[in-house]
């Protein structure tokens, strides 16, 4: 991997500067982050407190916080989170980056942390966000709507450093077969 190249333009008398190529680097996937079979799919996590993580395929550095500015939220303040090895966003812009990432690549690898004590109840199955950490691990929020145009073509749970996580891979309907 190529983390320094010459940069003809710029010299001294010592010769040509060495320019750190790192933002151009893609970005690592996620350690803790479970492989899905050879499927490479870009990543949201929604953790029960915090921001929205994301990771997306042959992206550098640059790359990803530009994606957020141009397709998601010129305002949004995408951030590096070291302890996650991902960057993350405000949570707020979760159903925005999700839909414009499934647009794009067509299927997303979608991670909610959720807690196996609580249990489904109305307030739940009537709510009208996309926030949820209870045992349905959101398949009830809100009825389902927040998912509208997606379908989940495969799942998991995994506990990562003592918190659960459920593991859904969503791909996008074909708009023909959302109304067969």
């Amino acid at each position: 991997m190529l983390l320094y190249k010459l940069n003809p333009s710029v010299t001294s008398t010592a010769g040509p500067r060495l320019r750190s190529t790192i933002r151009e680097v893609p970005v690592p996937r996620p350690s803790w982050v479970p492989l899905w079979g050879d499927i490479e799919a870009p990543v949201v996590t929604l953790p029960a407190r915090g921001r929205t993580g994301y990771w997306i395929p042959e992206h550098s550095w640059q790359k990803h916080e530009q994606f957020v500015h141009t397709h998601v939220h010129g305002r949004a303040r995408p951030e590096w989170e070291h302890a996650n090895e991902g960057w993350a966003v405000a949570t707020r812009h979760f159903i925005e980056l999700a839909g414009t990432l499934m647009k794009r690549h067509g299927r997303i690898l979608l991670g909610r942390e959720f807690n196996r004590s609580e249990k489904c109840n109305y307030r739940c199955m009537n709510a009208s966000g996309y926030e949820c950490t209870c045992s349905c691990q959101a398949r009830n929020h809100g009825g389902g709507r927040w998912m509208a145009g997606w379908r989940i073509t495969a799942e998991t749970t995994q506990g990562i450093n003592g918190r659960a996580w459920s593991w859904t891979l969503l791909e996008k309907i074909p708009p023909a077969s959302r109304y067969s």
